[in-house]
């Protein structure tokens, strides 16, 4: 059977800043972009499986296109499999326009090829290997050699290699010389009101974006009239621009939160204003940093808040969500929400004062009292004293999402669990703050304070976390200054080791979970500290330790007459195996119905207990 490898890998000739030097066209896979349109020859490649436009899998990185083209390089094809288009427009490589990048994303090393052909047999390939795989790397490809040259295809061999399975790539945004693309240009007019803007325009107001590399100051606009708004018209070329105004260079810009109705947002948080150019357009007037002409703006001291809310996990009332509380938004019913698209994601706008922090809560239904608050006490969202939400403050229009009932912060409404942690202090001394947790799921606040009124020594707290996250965290006894310290060999079977961070982590299943009773600062479950007492011998020895189908438990000749007690634990803290072995000298733990992973043998006998490990791999 062909193994097949998934190998991700975008095209990009770099856009040269200096636009009155070097000239290039774009040829993009956006649905409106000129490679889409462009008909592609796949050959030398088995079966020759057509190029496919999907959506860009990895935009964590320096590609953040939204859509990218799909080469299978298929094991049976040539090392040289590829792909050509003749829809290019004859060119003549100059001293401007000869340097020739690509950006690839690869799991494994092989050559990439560009290749350019012409008319009379006019050919020139370049071969050049990615030197690092599974991130990001531009390659550069030098035509200079070719200057006066002229061609009329272009040709990528993405995998140049003799593959032992089927590679399937990506490429995409290839720049190419200046009128190579046939491309349409299209006159586009910029207008922003700066009549709002609470700072100097002094020095220049500016427009940034994709079509010039965002230089800075290389577009500057102009406001000959004085009444505050900024213009500049430039030739572009037709497809999708992403842009933002700026002042004095890059000394001040538009900050975007994300989800405004004019903006996108790529893989690595940039939010940009957002336009398809077809056709010579003046694009509307825009207040700076808005979305809305000024006149819709009611003060420059004021931002637009809008708040998202996800019903999905509850059954909506007749009358809809509201937004309510928190001594701004009022009583149930004073601000309903709205889906217009009836998927229940309910929305409302709401203008507040720029910085102003207030809390609120969704409500579902207009109840005549609170009987139809979401209910969030007790979750890590909920802030004192009505059991509300908090909305920090903002200092420009922003939106906040959320999911009913719950502290999912992204809108999605995922399933979320409770997650109980349990630290044990016997062997240690509490502070009078009380122990703390911090971890990943509440940004490493270090303000979780957990429980002990049973006075146990057993200190714990639940949180409501989404199902199948890897999570990372650490006890705090009394903050971050008595934080748990470990070290990444001798605590390696309770941490995670993340660059020069050493915190406990665990995966988190699908249903509730209550994570093991750790000594504070120990990767020991024991509930007595038997380290103190058995100086030279030890309760049991358990070999092997690295387990497939069972292990062997041979007690200490102390305890072999004495009652036992044995518990098996997984790495989520779940109890797998509780019993009593009477009086034994020799345990077999059948491990043939547990799955793969890491396990706590814990042996209890006379009032002394003793803790070992296990990995059980089959």
């Amino acid at each position: 059977m062909r193994k097949k490898i998934t190998v991700l890998m975008s095209m990009l000739f770099v856009l040269i800043t200096s636009q009155s030097f070097a000239q290039y066209d774009i040829i993009d896979f956006e649905p409106a972009g000129l490679g889409s349109a462009f008909a592609w020859t796949v050959t030398e490649n088995g079966s020759n499986p057509p190029l496919a436009f999907i959506a860009n899998p990895d935009m964590t990185g320096a590609n953040t296109s939204a859509t990218v083209t799909e080469f299978t390089a298929e094991q049976a094809g040539n090392p040289w499999a590829l792909c050509y288009t003749d829809d290019i427009t004859p060119f003549t490589f100059d001293a401007n326009n000869s340097i020739v990048k690509i950006m690839v994303w690869k799991p494994t090393i092989s050559n990439v090829g560009i290749k350019f052909e012409g008319p009379g047999g006019a050919a020139h390939e370049i071969l050049i290997a990615n030197t690092v795989t599974s991130q990001w790397e531009e390659i550069t490809f030098d035509f200079s050699n070719q200057i006066g040259v002229t061609f009329s295809r272009i040709v990528v061999i993405p995998d140049f290699v003799a593959r032992a399975q089927t590679n399937v790539l990506y490429f995409d945004n290839i720049q190419v010389p200046s009128g190579s693309t046939g491309s349409v240009t299209s006159n586009v007019t910029f207008t922003v009101d700066m009549n709002q803007y609470a700072g100097s325009t002094a020095n220049g107001v500016f427009v940034n974006g994709t079509f010039n590399s965002w230089c800075g100051g290389c577009n500057p606009m102009t406001d000959a009239d004085g009444d505050g708004v900024w213009e500049v018209m430039l030739p572009l070329p037709n497809g999708s621009i992403e842009y933002k105004f700026t002042v004095d260079g890059w000394n001040d810009q538009e900050q975007f939160a994300g989800g405004e109705s004019c903006t996108v947002t790529d893989g690595s948080g940039n939010t940009n204003r957002l336009e398809a150019i077809t056709q010579d357009v003046t694009l509307p007037a825009v207040c700076f940093n808005s979305c809305t002409a000024c006149s819709s703006v009611i003060s420059a001291d004021s931002v637009d808040v809008t708040f998202q809310v996800n019903a999905a996990l509850v059954t909506t009332d007749a009358a809809g969500l509201f937004l309510a509380g928190g001594g701004t938004f009022g009583n149930p019913g004073d601000n309903p929400m709205s889906d217009a698209d009836g998927d229940d994601v309910w929305t409302i706008t709401v203008r507040l004062p720029k910085g102003m922090a207030t809390d609120y809560t969704f409500t579902n239904g207009n109840c005549p009292g609170w009987g139809c608050k979401e209910m969030i006490a007790g979750l890590s969202c909920a802030v004192a004293p009505y059991d509300d939400r908090n909305f920090a403050g903002a200092w420009a229009d922003t939106t906040v999402l959320a999911c009913f009932g719950t502290c999912d912060s992204d809108g999605t409404c995922a399933t979320m669990i409770d997650v109980t942690f349990q630290v044990n202090m016997t062997d240690s001394t509490a502070d009078a703050a009380g122990v703390f947790l911090g971890g990943d799921f509440d940004s490493w606040s270090g303000s979780i304070l957990l429980d002990d009124t049973d006075n146990d020594n057993i200190w714990t707290f639940t949180a409501q976390i989404e199902a199948g996250s890897n999570i990372e965290w650490k006890f705090l006894n009394g903050g971050w200054a008595g934080e748990e310290v470990f070290d990444s060999i001798a605590n390696a079977d309770c941490t995670i080791t993340t660059g020069t961070f050493i915190n406990r982590g665990a995966t988190l299943g699908s249903s509730d979970t209550t994570l093991p009773a750790f000594y504070f600062n120990s990767c020991d479950l024991s509930t007595v500290n038997t380290k103190a007492v058995f100086t030279k011998e030890e309760l049991f020895s358990i070999a092997p330790t690295l387990v497939r189908d069972a292990t062997i438990i041979n007690f200490n000749e102390s305890i072999i007459a004495a009652d036992k007690q044995i518990q098996v634990v997984n790495a989520m803290g779940q109890v797998v195996l509780n019993q009593n072995i009477g009086q034994s000298q020799q345990y077999r733990l059948d491990a043939t119905n547990l799955t793969n992973g890491l396990y706590f043998i814990v042996i209890q006998s006379e009032g002394f207990a003793q803790t070992a490990r296990i990995l059980v791999s089959k």
